[in-house]
């Protein structure tokens, strides 16, 4: 039997949804709980990509920038589509702000 190469993830359980709640109730929670959470991930992603200059967390970033600012999911209109795309135009001005902030910090070093 083969032995598997480096951590195995377990399979995510199944959603169970609470009764009388209807699979778009169910879906509409999650997306919400996924919009609470993306934040902070992506805080860390910018963290990761400025000052680690870490190219995979850039990758993911900008993969979420489009996901949320350019492809419409479905199911989303109105405020939940703008709301994607004002994140999306966050994240990417707060990525410039903070890589242009390092950029200057280190043409600072290298003058100096």
């Amino acid at each position: 039997m083969p032995v598997p190469e480096g951590p195995v993830m377990p399979p995510p359980p199944p959603i169970r949804r609470p009764r009388g709640s209807s699979a778009e109730q169910c879906g509409k929670r999650i997306q919400r709980e996924m919009s609470r959470a993306l934040e902070p991930i992506c805080e860390m992603l910018l963290e990761e990509t400025i000052q680690k200059r870490n190219l995979m967390a850039l990758r993911v970033m900008l993969q979420m920038a489009v996901l949320y600012g350019v492809n419409r999911l479905p199911g989303k209109t109105g405020k939940a589509a703008r709301a994607d795309v004002g994140f999306a135009r966050r994240m990417v001005e707060k990525f410039r702000e903070r890589s242009a902030g390092a950029a200057d910090g280190v043409e600072a070093e290298a003058g100096s």
